[in-house]
């Protein structure tokens, strides 16, 4: 099972089809950075779903796979989940206003 941060959970809700419900199974618990990183050791989980990348970072160091918003995009058009990874960006793009953030290079 993979744990997940906000933020990323928040992208991927507004841009799946039938939100985080359509990743049975993918996706365990949504909780903030530093919490999403100690469950995952906690728990003996081996993967983190983290859009910040000093929390990234801090995952990777302490042997975490990582992936973020755009990486289960990606896993999710590749399992027939997603139509269209193109027009999921797109909503995430129109979505910055709203969530700052989004997509954004300038993470912490």
């Amino acid at each position: 099972m993979t744990v997940i941060n906000t933020s990323p959970a928040i992208h991927l809700h507004a841009t799946l089809p039938g939100g985080l419900g359509s990743l049975p199974g993918l996706i365990g618990e949504v909780i903030v950075e530093a919490a999403v990183i100690q469950t995952a050791l906690d728990e003996a989980h081996d993967a983190v779903i983290l859009d910040d990348l000093k929390a990234r970072r801090i995952a990777q160091t302490l042997g975490l796979q990582v992936t973020g918003t755009l990486g289960i995009l990606l896993q999710a058009k590749q399992t027939g989940l997603l139509p269209s990874v193109r027009a999921a960006i797109s909503t995430l793009e129109k979505q910055k206003d709203k969530m700052p953030g989004v997509l954004s290079s300038k993470r912490s």
